[in-house]
């Protein structure tokens, strides 16, 4: 009976546990899966031929520059195709196959020019050494292990990262759309083509998550790269990247659909291709530092912000250093390049909100601090390294919080002025974290304080750690001076944290010792351990690990009361009623990836989902089809009957989370039969 029948969907889907079967991950078959393996393939062999070309033989450096190369080539890829609304398995196979074919002619054609490879002696690797090396890659294969077992369940994630996406699959194409949640079209989509590639080539999410932590690998890496600029040996680098997969934040993110650490991957490469663009005459290391900027515009601008300070820099040592017409060319080209990236993107945002960068305002609240005096940076500052003090102990906490308002007091401002402070928010110092969204650094801040400490009472004078450390502080107030604060401000200073290891490893790895720095990464190794064991919605260990939990469950781990509601309305409209197409009508910050992740994925005929009732710029984009057979009301929003397409939908049945609107002579026969 047309939606009637409560017991009989419990004990058919909820209690037996039978739509799991029904995700995507089951839908995809095994080949299918097995050509995601096909961009994995293609960074290995980019690795390879960029490897086989450098003079030093740097495996790191080679490593970075085929990271840049496979993200720039995925961005290209999906907007071309885009073009034709042709973003589909097929044009991506043949694109990543005709990728494969020209690096193994690259890397033949390598072998003939290089001969043999390069070989340089190397000292021995001390036990200490091989210590620090298994604690980072313990840690980095633990993180794997959870990216590749576990679904994506980031709030945010399941909001728009992987909205966007399954948006795209469904339009072959990365244009616009009507939406009712404005992120999915303006925040920067550069993480979101590089799942997406996965994501399209094997008609699965499992190895959605292994683009952070595919980042998270390049930062490891990139930051002993750019400790060694700053003059750290073997133990400095190493501690480097310790401290860089020790992050707490870092971790976390590693197994999730964030973007920040892709973010923060590109702010290495652009740091490390910028030093060499500068020391080097060579047009490969000026695209790669071009590309690498690009990709963290079109990545993240919050991040693009905090590489401002370092920019200025390079500019300034880059004509410094190449005199006359040749640093003033390299400098034309960056600015006429970096852009070309996020260019396809940037225009769609601007004819549709007027603003390249988009409406500049979520729910009536503005991104840009709305005061810009020296007690309002001061503020901004203050509260956001509060953000890292967080601990297990109440009362440290609590005086952490009293100190900030003391502070704010003295300035005679408002720790909670609405000015610099996310609408409706208050601030406070809260308890340690274990999830993505808030979780804070508080021993990688301490130590970088300490490096801070010895630059500012002289004890350690190499000009180009002080430089590097001027420019992560710069960074820092320039951030807190110009973001609003929010409290999950913290994920968003994850890749100037992830600089700031290159820095801290370096520096205290010359104070240290040997010993100290084994007995720093041992320490830094267990800090991590809650995070890295324990994520609060991925956890690993105990009854919710990842290994017990069943999918379908994982998808609502920040959101688990809505959970019965979503299946439920996806039995009703894909099985009782057979719908193609499903209207959606849902808040600026609800849960929509879910209804994608759990549909119904017969064979050649996926249902439908695209947003009605849509009450922003991008409603506009919608155009004159068939009207949705039913449509799925969010509880955030007060409709109870809309006109879509010139027909009027009623309330059929108030699932709690979501209410299904059926049209109006369907939702009258529904009516007369149970009802809940």
């Amino acid at each position: 009976m047309l939606l009637g029948g409560q017991g009989r969907w419990q004990s058919s889907a909820i209690r037996s546990g039978n739509f799991q079967a029904r995700t995507r991950l089951s839908a995809a078959s095994t080949d299918r899966r097995l050509t995601a393996l096909l961009p994995f393939a293609g960074f290995l062999l980019a690795v390879f031929c960029f490897h086989r070309h450098s003079p030093r033989g740097s495996l790191r450096a080679a490593i970075l520059s085929s990271c840049v190369a496979i993200g720039a080539f995925s961005v290209l890829a999906s907007e071309i195709l885009s073009v034709w609304k042709a973003l589909d398995r097929a044009a991506l196979l043949s694109l990543w196959t005709a990728a494969l074919a020209g690096l193994v002619w690259l890397s033949l054609r390598s072998r003939r020019l290089s001969g043999r490879p390069t070989t340089r002696p190397r000292a021995a690797f001390g036990a200490g050494d091989w210590l620090m090396i298994a604690v980072i890659v313990a840690i980095l294969l633990v993180v794997v292990l959870i990216a590749l077992v576990a679904a994506p369940n980031n709030f945010d994630s399941m909001t728009y990262h992987l909205s966007r996406i399954a948006h795209w699959q469904q339009n072959q194409s990365v244009g616009s759309y009507p939406t009712n949640i404005p992120r999915q079209l303006y925040l920067a989509p550069g993480a979101e083509y590089l799942v997406a590639q996965l994501f399209i080539l094997s008609g699965s999410d499992q190895s959605a998550n292994v683009i952070q932590w595919w980042a998270l690998l390049g930062c490891v890496l990139g930051v002993s790269l750019i400790a060694s600029r700053l003059g750290a040996g073997r133990r400095g680098q190493l501690l480097s990247s310790a401290l860089c997969v020790t992050l707490p934040m870092a971790v976390l993110q590693g197994s999730s659909t964030q973007n920040d650490l892709v973010a923060a991957l590109w702010a290495v490469c652009a740091l490390y291709f910028g030093w060499l663009t500068i020391v080097e005459v060579k047009p490969r290391t000026t695209v790669l530092l071009s590309l690498s900027l690009g990709l963290l515009v079109v990545t993240k601008a919050s991040a693009a912000l905090l590489l401002i300070p370092f920019f200025l820099i390079f500019v300034a040592r880059l004509l410094r250093r190449r005199r006359g017409a040749n640093g003033w060319r390299t400098l034309a080209f960056l600015v006429a390049t970096v852009p070309l990236l996020a260019a396809p993107h940037l225009f769609r945002t601007h004819r549709l909100w007027g603003n390249p960068l988009g409406p500049m305002h979520e729910a009536g609240n503005t991104y840009l601090s709305g005061s810009w005096t020296a007690a309002a940076a001061i503020s901004g500052l203050s509260r956001n390294l509060a953000l890292h003090a967080g601990t297990s102990w109440g009362s440290l906490d609590s005086r952490a919080e009293d100190a900030v308002r003391a502070l704010h007091g003295a300035l005679g401002i408002d720790a909670d002025d609405p000015r610099t402070t996310w609408g409706g928010l208050s601030f406070g110092v809260h308890d340690a974290v274990r999830d993505e969204d808030a979780a804070g650094n508080p021993l990688h801040l301490l130590l970088f304080m300490i490096v801070i400490a010895c630059f500012a009472k002289r004890t350690l004078r190499d000009p180009e750690s002080v430089i590097f450390a001027i420019c992560l502080v710069a960074a820092f107030v320039l951030f807190s001076s110009a973001i609003r604060w929010m409290p999950w401000h913290t994920r968003l200073h994850l890749p100037l944290f992830v600089l700031a290891t290159a820095l801290t490893g370096a520096t205290l790895s010359r104070g240290l010792g040997a010993l100290g720095t084994v007995v720093l990464c041992l320490l830094l190794a267990f800090t991590v351990g809650s995070p890295l064991l324990n994520h609060q919605r991925r956890p690993l260990l105990g009854a919710s690990s990842v290994l017990r939990v069943e999918r379908s469950r994982q998808y609502f781990a920040a959101l688990p009361k809505a959970r019965t509601a979503y299946l439920e309305a996806l039995e009703v409209v894909e099985r009782e009623l057979g719908c193609d197409r499903v209207g959606l009508a849902l808040g600026s910050d609800d849960f929509e990836y879910p209804l994608w992740a759990l549909s119904n994925p017969l064979e050649g005929s996926r249902t439908r989902f695209e947003h009605v009732a849509v009450l922003n710029a991008s409603a506009r984009l919608s155009v004159d089809t068939s009207p949705p057979c039913a449509v799925l009301v969010s509880s955030t929003r007060p409709e109870r009957r809309l006109t879509v397409g010139g027909s009027e939908y009623r309330l059929a049945r108030d699932l709690g989370s979501l209410r299904i609107l059926l049209p109006a002579t369907e939702a009258e026969a529904s009516s007369q039969g149970p009802r809940l």
